[in-house]
């Protein structure tokens, strides 16, 4: 945010007791799979051929997605904005167990890989793998 510094503090505290402090609404768990779920279907992918390693079932937007589940149902915020890899290390991902965090933390790593290989080898940016 660029402008008046006092705003800015402003509106962020408004937003962290908006997202922390005030109530989650009933069935938010069901409204935020769903909207997943919905996000699968914008994947230009439809054949079986083909894996999206990004939006597809598995992805790497679901693990980001159980990062935010996490974050919200544990009702504190995280100091700044770490990446997934930052917050996948940090270990503290209750309520899930310790190895549930290291799965996440090695599938996520290794779709990055992925992904950067294909980039380097492809010479072209994406996340499809055939």
């Amino acid at each position: 945010m660029t402008g008046d510094r006092d705003l800015a503090e402003k509106v962020a505290v408004t937003v962290e007791e908006f997202v922390y402090r005030s109530p989650l609404p009933p069935r938010w768990v069901e409204e935020i799979v769903a909207m997943r779920r919905k996000m699968e279907t914008r994947s230009h992918i439809r054949a079986a051929d083909f894996i999206d390693l990004k939006l597809g079932p598995g992805g790497m937007v679901d693990i980001e997605f159980i990062l935010q589940l996490i974050q919200l149902h544990g009702r504190r915020p995280r100091p700044g904005s770490p990446g997934v890899l930052a917050l996948l290390s940090q270990g503290d991902l209750s309520p899930l167990r310790t190895e549930e965090s290291r799965e996440l933390l090695h599938t996520y790593t290794w779709h990055r890989r992925l992904e950067t290989q294909m980039r380097l080898t492809l010479d072209e940016g994406g996340s499809i793998l055939p």
